[in-house]
């Protein structure tokens, strides 16, 4: 009761904080209205969650698309098998909720109408630039998701289950339970467009007190999805945060990190560096053995994340204090673990991944080394370690949420009323004239110096071009190499036998002889290719292709050097001495375009090429003529990767200057819209000067 009255009166505070703060309109921005209606909303929420009696521990699992967050949990709670689907489209994609039930069950709902007119509007500019041959861009991942899902399910009878829910009981196993899942969930289903969130009840005793949550990547193309995983943060006791261990807290984890975990009232942070086989299969050469390997590798991402973690402490992020606690962060292979638990019966993908590892330094991992490699066990120990801590973490769950909502308030108090500031002083220090001579100054200046950003824009636009053409070149060098089969000369000896007759009434048959055998020997030599070394040798030329390609695409653009030369190519047009001109006015929304700019992340797979080579050469050896048929077979294979390849660079810089074209063509109308819309707001509040002061000095007494 005590703790619904301190909901109840935080949320009439922010309530009426925001009534107050809407009677000043003009002199606040419409951004910083709209986060206090958003606090209201999720701090509710999150309050109501954590005052439930006699619930669970939630426990989320967190990190952007493609990060191994189905894996993690098909190890660690269903020895492998894939109860979630792995590898999820941003069609399959739904947050999923797991907990202990004594019969299997699963509680499956669809979007509302609401959810449904949302992408189908998206979907449909998608389709209208698709077909517009004016149309030269690239449509944007939520286009691209968004109109994957409308295009499965328009015209289907599926879209009357929108707004409602289903229900999966009456199995016994999980595995049946998985069963029926499958046209709900599965790549394939038919249900699968139109899934928003999944409730299983699993008869496992390890979860008898807690919830798992799988939710949607962060960064989720569907944009109301990735909004779920933002607002279910703070539901949450404990996060999971995975990081593909190769790009460990890349700048996009540390800004989804930043943005969706601060003052929410989340103190038990876990850091998961995953897929740690595939990091180890791309450095595996810089190290001597794979002790070594695994020690180093975790050592240098442990240093990266910790580099990482200071900077932004450095820079005042909220978040990062939590994180430098998580460290050191936990690295697994949900693939090590999976291959080990199904050792004796591999499918053809855990297979592949074996013998990749193996031969890595020509070892034969057994069972004990993939669960070494996997590390899932550490996990296990940080789960019951937490289920141990359950009543007080518990405890201090409302209060955690109570601190987080009265920080985010004082944060946002804090930027309104340096905005305000700001706004204050411009307007005292300026009389209508200065006023319109700064206008003049920004406007002048912005034009003149037109060409100067254009050509930062355009130098970094070319340098990629440059960048990404010599990649290809170094790809198509290595390429001639791997197209190589290894033909070497073997032998071996056939021996010639003949028999004599030498007669009946020959001397020799008298003496028993009558038949006499003479042997020969003859060495053969011919011509053989091993055909493994020749699989071996591609999948060796495509993961250091691979390697190539994430590592240019990492470091395509320094943003710092890049974010450096704008402000000098800005700040250089004005006269500094000229007190008409703040560099404020500018600057901000210049920093606010150029962190705007991502660099997408790759993603490229060639396995299913490489697969024709085993299929077409089922022995382990070719001679003479066949060799010319594994040549041209290796060839045609490396052909088909070479294009994709290819494919995959050109979408990457596609994507990426397009996004800087795109920053280009909207920086300077929104640097002169800003600054126009400011001071002409300025030049009004001017002409009632006494009455505008007043209202300022009400709201920076209110704040």
């Amino acid at each position: 009761m005590q703790h619904k009255h301190q909901i109840t009166t935080i949320v009439e505070n922010i309530q009426t904080k925001e009534r107050q703060l809407s009677s000043f309109a003009e002199l606040i921005t419409k951004e910083h209205l709209s986060k206090f209606q958003n606090i209201k909303k999720t701090f509710e929420a999150d309050a109501m969650a954590k005052m439930e009696e006699n619930r669970l521990l939630r426990i989320g699992i967190v990190g952007q698309i493609k990060r191994g967050k189905s894996s993690f949990i098909n190890a660690l709670l269903f020895n492998g098998n894939d109860i979630l689907p792995k590898g999820a489209t941003p069609m399959t994609a739904a947050l999923t909720k797991i907990h202990y039930a004594k019969e299997p069950y699963a509680v499956l709902e669809f979007y509302s109408y609401e959810d449904w007119k949302s992408i189908e509007q998206t979907a449909k500019v998608a389709q209208e630039n698709k077909s517009n041959c004016d149309f030269m861009g690239e449509i944007s991942e939520e286009e691209e998701a968004c109109l994957e899902i409308y295009t499965k399910a328009k015209n289907s009878k599926i879209l009357n289950s929108l707004g409602k829910k289903e229900t999966i009981k009456n199995v016994q196993k999980i595995g049946d339970l998985l069963d029926k899942l499958e046209e709900f969930v599965g790549v394939d289903g038919k249900f699968t467009p139109i899934v928003k969130s999944l409730e299983l009840g699993v008869n496992i005793d390890s979860i008898k007190d807690i919830e798992i949550i799988d939710t949607p990547g962060t960064n989720d193309p569907v944009v109301s999805r990735g909004r779920v995983t933002q607002d279910f943060m703070g539901q949450c006791d404990v996060v999971f945060f995975l990081s593909m261990s190769s790009q460990f807290l890349d700048q996009n984890d540390m800004q989804l990190l930043a943005q969706n975990i601060p003052n929410k009232g989340v103190q038990n942070i876990y850091l998961v560096g995953s897929l740690f086989d595939s990091a180890m299969l791309d450095t595996y050469k810089d190290y001597d053995n794979i002790s070594d390997l695994i020690e180093n590798l975790k050592h240098k991402y442990t240093q990266r994340a910790k580099e990482e973690i200071q900077s932004s402490i450095d820079k005042n992020i909220t978040i990062a204090n939590s994180l430098f606690q998580a460290l050191p962060p936990l690295f697994i292979s949900a693939m090590s673990y999976n291959i080990a638990t199904h050792y004796s019966s591999l499918s053809e993908e855990e297979a592949y991944t074996l013998e990749n590892l193996n031969t890595m330094y020509n070892d034969n991992l057994d069972e004990d080394d993939l669960y070494y490699i996997a590390n899932i066990d550490s996990i296990e120990e940080k789960i019951e370690n937490v289920k141990t801590e359950k009543e007080e973490i518990l405890k201090n769950a409302f209060s955690k949420v109570v601190e987080g909502v009265e920080s985010q308030i004082v944060i946002l108090n804090n930027d309104i009323r340096k905005s305000v500031e700001s706004d204050l002083e411009m307007l005292q220090n300026n009389d209508v004239i200065q006023l319109e001579k700064k206008q003049q100054i920004i406007q002048k200046s912005m034009q003149k110096g037109a060409i100067k950003i254009d050509n930062v824009f355009t130098s970094y636009i070319i340098e990629i071009e440059k960048n990404f053409a010599s990649l290809m070149q170094k790809i198509k060098n290595d390429m001639k190499s791997a197209s190589s089969v290894k033909v070497e000369t073997g032998s071996y000896t056939v021996t010639h036998s003949s028999t004599v007759d030498h007669g009946f009434f020959s001397m020799k048959n008298l003496s028993g002889n009558r038949y006499e055998t003479t042997r020969s020997t003859e060495t053969i030599y011919y011509k053989y290719a091993n055909v493994y070394d020749a699989i071996e040798q591609l999948e060796e030329f495509v993961r250091e292709s691979e390697v190539s390609i994430s590592t240019t695409v990492e470091n395509i653009i320094d943003i710092k050097s890049f974010r450096k030369e704008i402000l000098q190519s800005i700040v250089g047009l004005f006269d500094m001495q000229d007190d008409a001109f703040d560099p404020n006015d500018i600057i901000d929304t210049l920093r606010n375009s150029v962190n705007r700019i991502s660099i997408p992340n790759v993603d490229i797979d060639t396995s299913k090429h490489i697969e024709t080579v085993r299929k077409n050469f089922s022995s382990s050896e070719v001679r003479d003529d066949e060799i010319d048929s594994l040549k041209e077979e290796v060839r045609r294979v490396l052909s088909i990767i070479l294009e994709d390849m290819k494919v995959e660079v050109q979408n990457q810089t596609v994507k990426i200057i397009k996004e800087l074209k795109q920053a280009k063509e909207d920086f300077l109308p929104k640097l002169l819209s800003d600054s126009y819309e400011k001071l002409e707001q300025m030049k009004k509040n001017r002409d009632k000067l006494e009455a505008t002061l007043h209202s300022y000095q009400e709201l920076m007494q209110l704040l």
